[in-house]
């Protein structure tokens, strides 16, 4: 068992760097120490956590699985603490009262997990202080006064002393066994965490298998080894009496996981000013994943907003895609539309929306009567936003009036803005191929002095090389 904690000494305190095992980085000579350190990675209820920082972090939100989900998704401890930082408004409220409890405990648990490595780190600072040497942090470490002297409360510290003192006054068995800390609600992914214990050859077999989740029909997955790790745990805490609770159990738990509350959550992520385009771009996927159709209008606005995030526009428009693949609600259409004609779009999301269209053409016959319908009159006279619909024209082969001279004129315009002269040249090469043989010359002439967008003067040169190849068959 492990003892009863002491009590923290809360005071600042001056340490003199000569005299402790300090850390400020992981690659320091006591870097194992610090929660940015990626050697020990952790395992809770089968899931693999890459840092005692991802598992710290974790524990603030656990009332929301799906932002547990981000922070464990990130690669790096510095990144799950930045995706933390973004949810600030989503921790628990407790957190001041908790915290130090569960770095106590994260720390436990990192011992547990590698007795002998980090049990080794411990033991090698003898009867030193630990400090963290820190900049910005007083509270868990230290920061400097002068080139030898740090001063702070140091907490992560005292906490490593003590953990240091337990580990040298039990036994490896009884340090291989962490208690869960006395805090209600404690919860990873849903699941309330128990005591945690090592994996030994002799014990007995888990009750719930990923075979008896398919039978209760559950849909397989990556979900199948975190569930089957949470009952097993709560099997060992002796919570189940025999298989058919451990079973009640698992099918609660996944009730619980995919209930109409998490979708919700996931949804107000959309439209959380705490939210950063990080968030936001993850809680698309899941919707489109899930295809929460109730999202939809949230999405659409994402997708509409030019003062959002191009990377976060682009996977609103995947999503927005995935919610209506077949193009059936007026809004979609309206939106692809709205957005190829904005001139304000980005000509990547552009790309997209005509690489979106490409795959839907037996399904976009409305956008096709669209355009030919409003463009139905050789005499308009094209606008920038004409230009930019009218470029996936070729795609959907319309039929077009004859805007040849008016396409060549803008392009050899030099007043027009480049983009509409890229726009112009595509329209031609597309759908008056004749006529953009015919004048090629000036076509190429605008490639030679378009340098700065290497993108699209790739893209026309391979359509007027593959006109010519065209012509010589």
């Amino acid at each position: 068992m492990w003892p009863e904690p002491f009590a923290l000494d809360l005071e600042q305190h001056a340490y003199d760097l000569s005299r402790v095992a300090s850390f400020r980085r992981p690659d320091d000579e006591f870097g194992g120490f610090s929660n940015m350190s990626v050697a020990y990675p952790l395992r809770v209820f089968g899931l693999r956590i890459r840092s005692s920082e991802h598992l710290y972090q974790v524990a603030r939100f656990s009332e929301h699985p799906e932002v547990q989900q981000l922070v464990l998704e990130t690669h790096t401890p510095m990144f799950a603490k930045r995706v933390a930082r973004e949810f600030n408004a989503w921790t628990r409220t407790d957190w001041t009262d908790i915290r130090v409890d569960v770095m106590r405990w994260a720390l436990r648990v990192k011992l547990a997990q590698h007795l002998e490595t980090f049990g080794k780190l411990l033991d090698s600072t003898g009867s030193r202080p630990i400090v963290e040497y820190s900049r910005h942090d007083p509270f868990w470490g230290a920061f400097p006064i002068d080139g030898l002297t740090v001063r702070g409360q140091n907490v992560l510290g005292q906490l490593l002393i003590e953990l240091r003192n337990e580990f040298r006054q039990q036994s490896r068995e009884a340090a291989a066994i962490v208690p869960a800390p006395r805090i209600p609600g404690f919860l990873l992914l849903g699941a309330e965490i128990g005591d945690l214990f090592p994996k030994r050859p002799e014990q007995s077999a888990p009750f719930v298998t990923s075979q008896d989740l398919l039978s209760l029909g559950l849909p397989p997955g990556p979900e199948f080894g975190f569930m089957t790790q949470v009952c097993f745990q709560k099997q060992l805490a002796g919570a189940f009496e025999d298989k058919s609770a451990a079973l009640r159990f698992a099918e609660q738990l996944w009730k619980d996981r995919e209930s109409k509350a998490s979708c919700e959550r996931i949804r107000k992520l959309l439209t959380s000013t705490e939210a950063g385009p990080q968030i936001k771009a993850w809680a698309l996927k899941v919707i489109g994943e899930t295809i929460d159709r109730e999202s939809y209008d949230d999405v659409c606005a994402i997708v509409i907003d030019n003062s959002n995030d191009d990377e976060l526009r682009r996977a609103a428009l995947l999503t927005l895609y995935d919610l209506d693949a077949e193009f059936n609600r007026d809004s979609t259409r309206s939106v692809f539309i709205q957005l190829i004609q904005d001139e304000n779009t980005p000509t990547t999301l552009k790309i997209l929306i005509t690489s979106l269209c490409r795959k839907m053409i037996p399904k976009l016959a409305w956008l096709k009567d669209h355009i030919e319908s409003q463009y139905g009159n050789a005499g308009l006279k094209l606008s920038s936003c004409d230009l930019g619909l009218l470029s996936i024209a070729g795609v959907l082969n319309c039929r077009l009036p004859n805007y040849s001279q008016q396409l060549i004129d803008i392009i050899t315009d030099t007043t027009q803005a480049a983009k509409d002269r890229v726009r112009a040249c595509y329209i031609l090469t597309d759908c008056f191929p004749q006529t953009a043989l015919t004048h090629h010359s000036k076509i190429e002439t605008f490639i030679s002095n378009h340098e700065n967008n290497q993108l699209a003067t790739m893209r026309l040169s391979i359509r007027l090389l593959r006109l010519f190849i065209n012509k010589s068959y």
